[in-house]
């Protein structure tokens, strides 16, 4: 990272110092409400799309110029109240003054998203919890499903084995597999997509559930722009699917 960006990001820290207090923030329960009330798609951001959008490399996902533009166009074009899809933050570590993140030891994992968020997003918009689906919130499976219950689903995911609990668990849904590579999905974009589009389901009866770091982001958006609603579900099917909790608690 270039010293006059670290600069950057160090002074936008400082001038948010007591938290960053331009946006709303929506609780985990506020979030799914909002989606179920809005029919709205979701994307959740974290440290990972940060970090990409900084054009830094994560372990599951290379950067690139392109992937970070079109990162940055999802924080540029957000407007709660006109866009297709609610973008959720970090909520608990944007809102959180300096001293707080210092002494939870969390300063250097969130410092480059409170950057982006100050410097992209438009003030005065909402935000979603980014930790909906994460063992963190309270939230039981049973409130989580409201946002698919009742419709098809097309579930984009790298386990089939996810999927096989999936159908099992959710048998009177038809749902339908894409399956999404683990490591730099970004790659597979527009084959996703193009997947979605040719699956033959309705867009109004169709939820589609993704995980596929900063790759999801991105997918979401261009169904979103196409009429379908889709959620960013990241870890959620490696814990809270399964009523598992790790020992952080994220």
């Amino acid at each position: 990272m270039r010293n006059s960006l670290k600069l950057k990001i160090i002074i936008f820290n400082l001038l948010s110092f007591y938290g960053v207090k331009n946006f709303s923030y929506l609780n985990d329960s506020e979030t799914i409400e909002y989606l179920l009330k809005n029919k709205k798609s979701l994307i959740r951001w974290g440290d990972g799309e940060s970090s990409c959008l900084l054009l830094k490399d994560i372990y599951f996902q290379k950067t690139s110029t392109e992937l970070s533009s079109d990162l940055k166009s999802i924080l540029v074009e957000y407007s709660a109240e006109n866009s297709k899809y609610l973008l959720a933050g970090p909520n608990k570590y944007l809102s959180a003054d300096i001293l707080t993140l210092l002494y939870e030891n969390k300063l250097l994992t969130w410092i480059k998203s409170r950057y982006v968020f100050m410097k992209y997003i438009k003030r005065s918009n909402v935000l979603g919890d980014a930790f909906v689906f994460r063992p963190l919130s309270q939230l039981s499976n049973e409130i989580v499903e409201k946002l698919w219950i009742n419709h098809n689903i097309i579930l984009v995911h790298p386990e089939v084995r996810v999927f096989e609990d999936f159908k099992r668990k959710y048998s009177s849904n038809k749902v339908m597999f894409i399956q999404i590579k683990s490591e730099n999905a970004y790659s597979e974009i527009n084959d996703i997509s193009k997947n979605i589009f040719n699956s033959g389901f309705s867009k109004s009866n169709t939820r589609i559930l993704i995980s596929g770091g900063p790759a999801a982001k991105v997918i979401i958006k261009l169904v979103s722009d196409k009429g379908y609603i889709a959620y960013d579900m990241g870890q959620y099917f490696k814990w809270k699917f399964y009523n598992k909790f790790n020992e952080k608690g994220i």
